[in-house]
């Protein structure tokens, strides 16, 4: 909460795409254990950067009475355009490349650029208050809607 979560995010992104360009050629030493060293490293470090506020960070782009279906529609769809196809994307680049890990390395980097660039158009609201009163239901508004039906 100190520095807020935007560099938090950007550094774990920044991780992400500094250890695309590391994982194939990793892979390719044929060393189990380093590799799984290396690899589990990236990406718990990276990713558990960006997981780790992620829920805040998200949480605050909507309005309390919003927040629940914003997070759910974006996250989903998110997930759905942007991680489904990537497995398929990365094999159908190497078989096109013949073989060149590269391109999907190159994949990879693009997509943590935008990324990037998303959290950069993100505002910062680690400082907000997120409590929104118009939002709370009342003991009178509660009895006024029980009375009607």
């Amino acid at each position: 909460d100190r520095i807020g979560r935007r560099p938090i995010y950007l550094a774990g992104i920044a991780i992400c795409g500094v250890g695309a360009l590391f994982y194939f050629p990793i892979l390719q030493l044929n060393q189990p254990l380093s590799t799984w060293l290396i690899i589990v490293a990236l990406h718990a470090v990276g990713t558990g950067m960006m997981f780790s506020i992620q829920g805040a960070f998200f949480a605050e782009m909507f309005g309390t009475r919003m927040r629940y279906t914003g997070l759910g529609v974006v996250y989903q769809s998110s997930a759905l355009i942007g991680g489904a196809p990537t497995p398929a994307i990365a094999v159908a680049l190497t078989s096109v490349f013949l073989g060149s890990y590269w391109p999907a390395v190159i994949y990879l980097i693009a997509a943590c650029v935008i990324s990037a660039i998303c959290v950069l158009l993100a505002s910062e609201n680690s400082k907000l208050d997120l409590s929104d009163t118009s939002a709370i239901v009342t003991n009178n508004s509660a009895r006024k809607l029980a009375r009607s039906r």
